[in-house]
């Protein structure tokens, strides 16, 4: 009853109504609670959404309100460009381990991670996070994800390791650029003149916020990539444009003599897709460019 009483005054407070003195007495022996969910909704107040929910044409809209969703990640999708469009179009990739119809496979994916800077009193250490969402990656045992995050934590202290500072990224862009150097070795903050980047839509959810910047480096050389084997990379490199393919659907690139396919998730799937068919069309207008001259 209290979660339903907290749900609907906030919905009333979003719409600048007040409570009725009826409504106000029903409420009456939750004041405490009221007071405590009013603190939540000023203190937040600044990340709301607000949702407008047409109920029918006899009755007025009902308004709700959302916290926006706390900042997850970045995913980050780099292409390198030729200056001169001598040299055919590059994209950033890494090849991972990840579960796919139960069993372990090697796929690709952009560079992403988890956001590694301040949520709120909540927060987990990032070092924990990233363990903690490998372990349940792997093994897809997401509705134990609270017992794998407190057993991780649990042990940590049985055996006094200290997490290493988890605030260390800025704004989500930070976040990208951070991944980006520590999965495949390649600082873009060396390129800051000679980049340009786009977002893509994000994803967002209620409880996830991954923003998807679109990065575009235009240098004389690629960078090169020096990433160590880990648990979680196997490998870095930038791929050709033509490298990549569809197959039913799902984006794959050919890297050597062998085809792998995208990571498991349709979101990622959907933006990597968006950020190819943009490169091809770009790559195209020069090609044709070049050919009227």
């Amino acid at each position: 009853m209290k979660f339903y009483v907290s749900i609907f005054l906030t919905a009333l407070f979003i719409a600048g109504q007040s409570p009725s003195t009826a409504q106000c007495s029903e409420i009456q022996a939750n004041t405490d609670d009221l007071q405590n969910a009013l603190k939540v909704v000023m203190k937040h107040k600044k990340s709301w959404r607000q949702e407008c929910l047409q109920t029918g044409p006899e009755t007025p809209p009902l308004y709700i309100g959302l916290f926006s969703s706390r900042p997850t990640g970045a995913c980050a999708i780099v292409a390198w460009h030729s200056p001169t469009g001598a040299e055919e179009t590059h994209v950033l990739v890494t090849r991972q381990m990840r579960m796919v119809n139960g069993e372990k496979k090697e796929v690709f994916e952009p560079p992403a991670g988890f956001y590694n800077g301040p949520y709120d009193e909540t927060h987990f250490p990032h070092d924990l996070v990233e363990r903690a969402e490998r372990h349940l990656d792997m093994t897809k045992q997401y509705a134990n994800r609270a017992a794998v995050y407190r057993d991780l934590k649990d042990a940590d202290e049985k055996n006094n390791v200290t997490p290493p500072a988890y605030i260390k990224d800025n704004s989500l862009l930070e976040t990208a650029f951070r991944e980006i150097r520590e999965e495949s070795g390649v600082d873009l903050t060396q390129y800051n003149d000679n980049l340009t980047i786009t977002d893509l839509p994000p994803l967002d959810t209620q409880v996830a916020y991954v923003r998807v910047p679109f990065i575009h480096l235009t240098s004389d050389t690629r960078p090169e990539t020096n990433t160590l084997p880990t648990e979680e990379v196997i490998w870095a490199g930038w791929v050709r444009l033509s490298a990549f393919s569809e197959d039913q659907g799902w984006l794959c690139t050919k890297i050597g003599e062998k085809t792998y396919r995208l990571k498991p998730s349709d979101w990622v799937n959907d933006r990597f897709k968006q950020a190819i068919e943009t490169l091809r069309s770009k790559q195209n207008s020069q090609i044709n460019e070049s050919v009227e001259r």
